[in-house]
């Protein structure tokens, strides 16, 4: 399943991604009435998309319906679920890329069609799933706990333990309170048996690992889950390759690009059109690009971050990277234009807010307009702003220790 030990990645490096307070977004899907909230937070070319899943989802109704007035309804309903798409494709893409909106909007337009029993919740606590996730995106921390309090299915109540790490994760006064939520995370996805009802608490956690600077942790528990669950089938082969996206971003972290390149290629054989296969073979072409200084794998990267954006639309993640293979090639202006775009989409975003900073005085701009942005950058959450203070308080003590010498 991996060609690297944990312990020897790790020791080559010196051991050194919701729900409303209402039930559903939308009332019976098979009526197709949908609740007029949903609408408030959309644009109008949302809208139109969403109305045009209506539509289809109806089509897709009628030819079942046809069909079954003709063959036996439990043979139609077999071959449909083996043959049928992923009916959840352009939500988990939506949710992929942090276009959380057209994600919500993709959910409530997406039919079961003619699932029953067993597939049929889990059907439906993957809708919840990718909705909370989009929730939590948003910030709706609050919301989604609330409407998860009673939850029993395992795939939410592992939305529920990450929610809970969420809420944590923004008190940052209260240390003790992150590590408790991890620590409930990795209880459960440690102490489970590998299959795929429990798979989100182990993903949640890895990624939560990562996020902490725990890479080995992380990049072991992704391997123990990667290896213990079954073959990628077309229903069960967006689990395996979010796992491997952490795998590769873990290498990736360690300095291990060569490994990240193989888990890239191994995403390949399982799904070579996935958002997650794109973005990971994307960022790995960036970090080769910055480690050989070749154009080449910039010009891959690239590439590979526009395919999405045509897909998906652009978002902050995507114009992001786009920013980064244009910096690769030296190209400082459509760098900045990416950046610019970035913050037209979520002004209160702190990468793009850093980057943007760091472009703007490579392009020597006055100081006081990168000084700008990189003061509303240190004053937003998130982890860059963390590891800047951090750096500025270790200068700052070894100056104070500097001037008593």
């Amino acid at each position: 399943m991996f060609d690297f030990s944990v312990e020897e990645v790790v020791g080559d490096h010196g051991r050194g991604m919701l729900l409303t307070s209402q039930k559903h977004l939308c009332l019976s899907l098979h009526d197709y009435q949908f609740s007029s909230y949903l609408f408030s937070f959309l644009s109008t070319q949302e809208v139109l998309f969403f109305y045009l899943r209506v539509l289809e989802n109806i089509i897709i109704d009628r030819c079942i319906a046809t069909t079954t007035t003709t063959t036996n309804k439990a043979d139609i309903s077999t071959q449909y679920i083996l043959t049928m798409p992923d009916a959840l494709f352009d939500a988990r893409n939506f949710l992929i890329v942090g276009s959380g909106n057209q994600a919500i909007a993709a959910v409530c337009t997406t039919n079961a069609g003619p699932l029953s029993g067993e597939e049929l919740a889990n059907f439906n606590a993957e809708k919840d799933v990718i909705t909370a996730r989009a929730q939590l995106q948003r910030g709706q921390v609050d919301v989604v706990l609330a409407h998860l309090r009673n939850a029993t299915h395992p795939y939410l109540l592992s939305v529920k333990l990450l929610a809970d790490y969420v809420a944590a994760e923004r008190r940052k006064s209260e240390p003790a309170a992150v590590t408790a939520a991890l620590d409930a995370m990795l209880q459960v996805a440690v102490g489970a048996k590998v299959e795929a009802r429990n798979v989100y608490t182990a993903i949640f956690a890895a990624a939560a690992l990562l996020e902490q600077g725990r890479v080995a942790e992380s990049l072991t528990l992704a391997k123990k889950w990667l290896a213990g669950l079954p073959e990628p089938s077309p229903f069960s082969a967006y689990f395996h390759l979010e796992l491997r996206t952490l795998v590769v971003e873990g290498l990736l972290r360690l300095g291990r690009t060569d490994l990240a390149a193989g888990e890239a290629e191994k995403m390949d054989q399982t799904d070579e059109e996935s958002l997650f296969t794109i973005l990971a073979r994307g960022t790995v072409a960036l970090a080769q690009g910055q480690q050989t200084g070749a154009a080449g794998h910039y010009d891959a990267a690239l590439a590979c971050f526009k395919d999405v954006s045509m897909r998906c639309g652009q978002t902050p993640l995507t114009l992001n990277l786009t920013a980064l293979a244009h910096l690769g090639l030296g190209q400082l202006a459509e760098a900045q234009k990416c950046l610019t775009d970035a913050l037209a989409v979520r002004a209160d975003d702190p990468d793009t807010t850093a980057n943007l900073a760091a472009i703007m005085a490579q392009l020597g701009k006055p100081p006081q307009e990168h000084k700008t942005y990189l003061l509303q950058a240190t004053e937003m959450q998130g982890a860059w702003a963390a590891a800047y203070k951090d750096t500025t308080d270790r200068l700052d003590q070894a100056m104070a220790g500097f001037r008593a010498a």
